[in-house]
């Protein structure tokens, strides 16, 4: 961490952990060059994320695990002692050139919040199709400016604040930007939305939100068709398409619980009845006739493989 100067602002890096061991050295070694003070706060970690974190320097409070981060973020938040608070996850790795940036900024002294340009990495590759480009968020500002709120995947209030946005770099990529390598696994991604599907149905829920056949069809084609056509995450490959299927999971997840919530209702069910009638007959008859047509183009191609100089016969006409 950098050596505290009176004559100058100081930083707090702030962030939340739970058995983030395998990210955390990472994450911090990248924050150490502007940040004054390391502040964790650790959900009973178990994989010796508090022990990564003591090695850099950080003051390591601990805390009965909870859904999500943001419940217990601003506790972290109030035992930080800098003037400039920094809000960091062990999966958002800060560029060496943003880090910069952002101690140029806090030198000016010109604004009460920064916002900070993303780039989403999943399974080893960036995206950056429109459909999964994630924006710039407000991580770095004055700590006794802003409240961090405690619901999940929200921005804190910043009327009347002086806000700054830190330029997103021509490529799109790069040292200038937070690479945020939250989904590196499958089974890492579906467990994490394991932990949020519940909350956000139970949200939607409380705000009045009836489960409708209707708007579950809507709400999943707007999650995955939006992202993957309208949002042209197909330029990205697989991994766009993988990005786009499980938002469209995680709103089924979703659509699911809010069912349930009430009372997993059978009024609906003859909709989905009718219509597997309607759409299942003519697969029934297409089917098997295009299996039966695999199977003989394979047999057909296996046939030549097996004699390679096999030709095939030609009727002699009469």
């Amino acid at each position: 961490m950098m050596t505290a100067d009176r004559r100058r602002s100081t930083i707090s890096a702030v962030l939340v952990t739970r058995n983030e061991a395998a990210l955390l050295d990472e994450c911090l070694a990248r924050i150490e060059p502007i940040a004054d003070e390391i502040i964790v706060m650790d959900l009973e970690s178990t994989d010796g994320t508090p022990e990564v974190a003591a090695r850099h320097g950080a003051t390591v409070l601990r805390h009965s695990p909870v859904p999500h981060a943001e419940l217990v973020l601003g506790k972290a938040i109030e035992h930080a002692t800098s003037e400039w608070i920094l809000v960091i996850a062990p999966d958002e790795w800060f560029g060496s050139d943003l880090v910069d940036e952002l101690r140029r900024i806090v030198a000016d002294d010109a604004c009460d919040v920064v916002y900070v340009p993303f780039v989403n990495s999943i399974f080893g590759r960036e995206l950056h199709a429109p459909g999964a480009a994630e924006p710039s968020h407000p991580r770095l500002f004055r700590k006794e400016r802003v409240q961090w709120p405690t619901r999940i995947h929200t921005e804190p209030d910043l009327r009347g604040l002086r806000c700054h946005s830190v330029p997103r770099p021509a490529s799109g990529s790069g040292t200038g930007m937070v690479a945020h390598v939250n989904w590196r696994t499958s089974h890492q991604v579906l467990e994490k939305f394991s932990r949020y599907v519940q909350h956000e149905a139970e949200r939607r829920h409380g705000l009045g939100t009836k489960f409708g056949l209707g708007r579950m069809i809507y709400r999943l084609s707007r999650e995955f068709g939006g992202r993957y056509v309208l949002g042209r995450c197909y330029e990205d490959g697989l991994p766009g398409f993988f990005f786009a299927a499980m938002y469209g999971a995680y709103e089924l997840g979703i659509q699911i619980e809010l069912w349930q919530l009430e009372g997993s209702p059978a009024r609906q069910d003859r909709w989905i009845k009718r219509s597997g009638r309607v759409l299942g007959e003519p697969v029934r008859w297409i089917l098997p006739l295009w299996m039966r047509e695999r199977r003989r183009r394979s047999a057909g191609a296996t046939s030549m493989v097996a004699d390679p100089g096999a030709r095939p016969r030609v009727e002699e006409g009469g």
